[in-house]
C-alpha cells in the first residue's frame, strides 16, 4: 500500500466494505479526495497489513457478520474512535458464542421437526402411522 507524501500528516479516514474471503476499501484525505481503492482478505493478517503502516485514521466499516470481530481487532490496533460517526456496540463475544449455540439448536429441533413430519407423511401413504414413539402400527 502506497499513500501519496504527506498523507502521513493528514487526518485520514478509511472505509471498509466487509466480504466473505476480501473486503474492498477506500482511503480518503481530510479534503475529501481519494487516496488510494483496493481489496484485501478479510482476515486478521490482512487488516493488520492495512493499519499497522498507516498513521491512526478514522475507521469507518459496514454493520454485518464480520463487523464484531473486525472492530474488536481494529480496536487492539487503537484504530476505533467510538466518538466518531455513529458508533455502534456489538455484543460481546460472550453473548455471541450464547447467541450462536440458541441459533443452532432453534435450527436443529427445526430440522427434526420436519424429518418428522416429512416420515409421518410418507409411510401414511403405506397406510401406516408414526406414534410418539416412532412405532408403526398399520391402519
Amino acid at each position: 500500500m502506497r499513500i501519496r507524501i504527506g498523507a502521513a500528516r493528514e487526518r485520514l479516514t478509511v472505509g471498509l466494505d466487509l466480504g466473505d474471503r476480501q473486503c474492498r476499501y477506500c482511503v480518503l484525505g481530510e479534503q475529501g479526495d481519494v487516496l488510494i481503492e483496493d481489496t484485501l482478505p478479510t482476515t486478521k493478517t490482512g487488516l493488520n497489513r492495512l493499519f499497522e503502516r498507516m498513521p491512526p485514521s478514522r475507521v469507518v466499516l459496514e454493520v454485518g457478520a464480520h463487523s464484531p470481530w473486525v472492530s474488536r481487532h481494529l480496536a487492539r490496533l487503537g484504530r476505533i474512535d467510538p466518538q466518531l460517526l455513529a458508533p455502534i456496540r456489538h455484543r460481546s463475544e460472550q453473548a455471541q458464542a450464547d447467541l450462536m449455540l440458541i441459533r443452532a439448536r432453534r435450527a436443529l429441533v427445526e430440522a427434526r421437526t420436519k424429518l418428522i413430519n416429512a416420515a409421518r407423511g410418507l409411510v401414511r401413504q403405506c397406510q401406516f402411522q408414526l406414534m410418539k414413539q416412532q412405532r408403526l402400527i398399520r391402519l
